[in-house]
């Protein structure tokens, strides 16, 4: 279990682009403490743990939420993959990352019917980075701050997140595309 907690703590840190100094100054623990704990070699105490915690901007539950979730699988079968609410009709959205990866990278896949378009208020869809939509399937017309662009199968499109834009199925049927999220540290 110490292991696995010292690589939480260390891929949290990294995350935050801190190193064991950076990290050690904020929670006014020694780097040489920290380091042990992110090799497994000592069990934080519990006060320590909430300082590293509240320095990488998380919780101790938090921290465990992601021991908890180390058991995922790689694997995520089409089937099984975590399915959000779409804020427009005729859109259905899954997600091909697990929780673990999510924290990195965001790859949704969303399906359009005919005719059905997302929203172009990105801000309403709380993701800030840069994205990659790839179209897998149909043909599709994306709106991005001012300009509009057709895609076709295996076209894509570079943009930032918080940018305003949409997408809207304009083929004779179903058209797929996929997201590649990187959010902004």
């Amino acid at each position: 279990m110490k292991e696995i907690i010292g690589n939480v703590i260390k891929h949290n840190r990294e995350i935050c682009g801190l190193t064991l100094k950076a990290l050690a100054e904020r929670t006014e623990l020694s780097a040489s403490y920290i380091s042990q704990v992110e090799h497994g070699k000592v069990s934080p105490s519990l006060s320590s743990l909430v300082k590293i915690a509240s320095v990488l901007g998380t919780t101790i539950q938090g921290l465990f939420e992601e021991i908890a979730l180390q058991n995922e699988t790689p694997v995520i079968r089409k089937d099984d993959r975590r399915l959000a609410s779409s804020l427009n009709e005729g859109i259905s959205i899954s997600f091909a990352t697990n929780s673990i990866l999510s924290k990195i990278m965001e790859v949704a896949v969303i399906t359009l019917d005919l005719g059905a378009q997302t929203g172009d208020n990105a801000s309403s869809y709380k993701r800030f980075g840069s994205q990659v939509m790839y179209v897998t399937r149909g043909k599709v017309e994306a709106r991005l701050k001012d300009s509009t662009y057709i895609l076709h199968k295996g076209d894509s499109l570079n943009l930032n997140s918080d940018d305003p834009h949409s997408v809207k199925n304009i083929h004779t049927n179903t058209s797929e595309v996929i997201f590649f999220v990187v959010p902004h540290h």
